[in-house]
C-alpha cells in the first residue's frame, strides 16, 4: 500500500513503517550515519499548522516475519510532513508492544495533544471524505445563500454540536455571506441526490 491510499485514520496516533529513500539521509542521519536505511518505523501526528505528519521513531529492515527495528535515541526528533511521502510504500502495524517499546518516542509528542472536542471531530469518520488530504481538521464546506453561487470553503473544526459541527472559517470567502475568516460558524453534514454526504452552512 501507498501512504496516499491510506487515509488520515489509518495513520494517526498509528504506527507503521515507510519505505525510506536515499534523500531521507539528510533528515535521518542522526539515527543511521552514512548508512540509508531499507524502512523507518514511524508514529502518526498532526500538527496544528502543518497538518498530518509522522515522527520517524526507529529504522528499520525487513526480515521474513516482519521488520527488525533498530536501536533509536529518545532525545532525537524527525517529523516528516504526509505530504512528503504520498508515493512512499507503507505498511500498517496493529502491534501493541510498540507503544509500551518506544513510550519516550511517543511521550514527545504529547505537545501536540488538542482538548477533547477537537479529538470528538477527528473520529467522526462521517466527513472524512470532506477532510482536506493534508489537514484532516479543515474541513471543505459549501456556503449556501439565496442569490449567491454555492462557494466551498474551508473550516477548521471545533468540536462537534448536538446538530451542528463548529469550526473557524480559515479563508475569506469570494462572495459576500456576512462571514470572514477567523469567523465560527455552525455547519451540518448534507446528502446530495447522489448519495454522496458534504458539509453545508446555509446563511
Amino acid at each position: 500500500m501507498y501512504a496516499k491510499e491510506a487515509g488520515f485514520r489509518r495513520l494517526y496516533k498509528h504506527f507503521c513503517v515507510i519505505k525510506a529513500l536515499e534523500s531521507d539521509l539528510d533528515k535521518l542521519r542522526d539515527l543511521t550515519g552514512e548508512r540509508i536505511p531499507e524502512y523507518f518505523l514511524a508514529f502518526g501526528f498532526i500538527d496544528k499548522e502543518q497538518g498530518l505528519m509522522f515522527e520517524v521513531i526507529a529504522c528499520a529492515e525487513k526480515i521474513l516475519e516482519g521488520f527488525r527495528f533498530a536501536k533509536t535515541r529518545a532525545d532525537i526528533r524527525i517529523p516528516i510532513c504526509y505530504r512528503d511521502l504520498m508515493d512512499r510504500e507503507v505498511f500498517l502495524l496493529e502491534d501493541h508492544i510498540l507503544h509500551e517499546q518506544y513510550k519516550e518516542k511517543v511521550a514527545i509528542l504529547k505537545t501536540y495533544d488538542v482538548s477533547d472536542d477537537v479529538e470528538e471531530t477527528r473520529r467522526l469518520s462521517l466527513i472524512d471524505d470532506c477532510r482536506d488530504t493534508f489537514h484532516p481538521d479543515d474541513i471543505l464546506v459549501y456556503f449556501l445563500k439565496e442569490g449567491l453561487e454555492a462557494e466551498g470553503c474551508w473550516v477548521r473544526a471545533k468540536r462537534v454540536g448536538e446538530k451542528n459541527i463548529v469550526g473557524t472559517l480559515i479563508n475569506d470567502p469570494n462572495q459576500y455571506f456576512g462571514v470572514r475568516k477567523g469567523d465560527d460558524i455552525e455547519f451540518r453534514l448534507s446528502e446530495t441526490d447522489d448519495k454522496k454526504l458534504v458539509c453545508v452552512k446555509r446563511f
